[in-house]
């Protein structure tokens, strides 16, 4: 079954605005942290920064797809009255949820990886956090423009995309839109 490119299908819902996305990610990451903290609370492993990190990573990656894919949204997009769907405005298929949340890991994931060489800069030059850090010849700089320069990208991906899909939209086929 072939798919309808998004400029040519009609629009029987409206999409998501970018600000009620940043608010569903918002409250996603806050119910995110919450699980967290339950977990610290009744695990018994010692919890530690690698632990914490374990845990965050594995609750991530199975609390937006699995809800995604079962619910057609996140709590935090429920919340807002917002759902994931696919080019002809039905549930998306686990291939899709799949490949937008991958997509999204890899995404995310080469931003991460930019904070990561940015924080093992910072811990063995022994920089300081002031201005004079920031011109051309030192890392944070570099670190810093190409972060910038990524969330730029998809941020104007998503306001001049006409239904404002991010990246991962785009690669997934879906469209987040207002129930």
């Amino acid at each position: 079954m072939q798919l309808k490119e998004p400029s040519n299908t009609e629009l029987k819902y409206e999409t998501a605005s970018i600000q009620q996305r940043v608010l569903a990610l918002f409250i996603d990451v806050l119910i995110i942290l919450a699980l967290l903290y339950l977990y610290k609370q009744i695990g018994t492993a010692q919890w530690n920064k690698k632990n914490f990190k374990l845990t965050s990573a594995i609750i991530y990656l199975i609390y937006k797809p699995l809800l995604e894919y079962i619910l057609g949204a996140t709590i935090g997009k429920m919340v807002l009255g917002l759902k994931v769907v696919n080019y002809q405005y039905k549930k998306p298929s686990l291939e899709a949820v799949l490949l937008r949340n991958i997509s999204l890991i890899i995404e995310n994931g080469y931003k991460i990886s930019l904070i990561l060489v940015h924080n093992r800069a910072f811990k063995k030059k022994h920089y300081n956090l002031n201005i004079e850090n920031f011109k051309n010849d030192s890392p944070f700089h570099w670190v810093a423009v190409v972060m910038v320069g990524f969330y730029f990208i998809d941020f104007m991906v998503m306001v001049f995309q006409g239904r404002h899909q991010s990246l991962h939209d785009l690669l997934a086929r879906t469209i987040v839109v207002k129930k």
